[in-house]
């Protein structure tokens, strides 16, 4: 006798097999990959461990560590160097008649003349609008009273704690002559919107703070 049911069932469980092992596969990646995910983002976030540390330069301008670190996955580095010292601020200077104030120089770092913004370190115990009045000033001669600070970013992650700070100038005046220090010598350029994109886009600007302020400038010029 032909046994129906006994014959649904078996039926039942080879369809029941069949669609959800796949299913079941594909859960079971699925969580592995979540998993990785997780652990991948956990680690990618954490610090890493300071075992020791060495002071190879420590002046008041340059200061070099050597460091013994641990990463996250337990392997150990013992040989990460790292730059501290005093952070910096970046002055974006724009006058009253909508010209920017860039300066040329010569950068020994470089072996060449560059042309930047105005830029100096920010002292123990001062503001990043302080330096930037200071170092207006300084480098230009020029006094403002609209200053606003904009962003801070870091000069170097992988081998620097030094931070810069962008402060932007409006309204500056030019009635005093340069405070330079002895082994500055500094020639102050006038240029408006048009020109800086122009020398932005033909790399005229070829350090990075100045270049990224530079379209920060622009930007903020479009918007407001």
């Amino acid at each position: 006798m032909y046994n129906v049911k006994g014959n649904c069932e078996r039926v039942n469980v080879l369809f029941i097999h069949r669609c959800m092992t796949p299913l079941i596969l594909l859960m079971l990646q699925l969580m592995v990959v979540i998993d990785l995910k997780i652990h991948y983002n956990n680690t990618m976030n954490q610090e890493w461990n300071v075992i020791s540390q060495k002071k190879l330069v420590d002046s008041p301008w340059y200061k070099l560590n050597i460091e013994t670190v641990r990463l996250p996955s337990g392997k150990v580095l013992d040989d990460y160097y790292v730059r501290e010292g005093m952070n910096a601020v970046l002055i974006v200077p724009r006058t009253h008649e909508g010209k920017f104030l860039l300066v040329r120089q010569y950068k020994h770092g470089a072996q060449q003349s560059v042309i930047e913004f105005p830029a100096g370190k920010i002292d123990a115990g001062e503001s990043a609008l302080i330096a930037a009045k200071r170092e207006l000033y300084e480098e230009t001669g020029g006094t403002s009273s609209l200053f606003v600070e904009g962003t801070t970013f870091f000069e170097d992650p992988t081998n620097s704690r030094v931070k810069i700070a962008i402060v932007f100038a409006d309204n500056v005046t030019i009635k005093h002559r340069q405070h330079l220090d002895d082994n500055e010598d500094i020639e102050v350029m006038h240029v408006t919107p048009d020109e800086l994109r122009t020398m932005l886009m033909n790399n005229e600007l070829s350090v990075a703070a100045s270049v990224a302020a530079g379209w920060m400038a622009l930007v903020k010029e479009t918007i407001t």
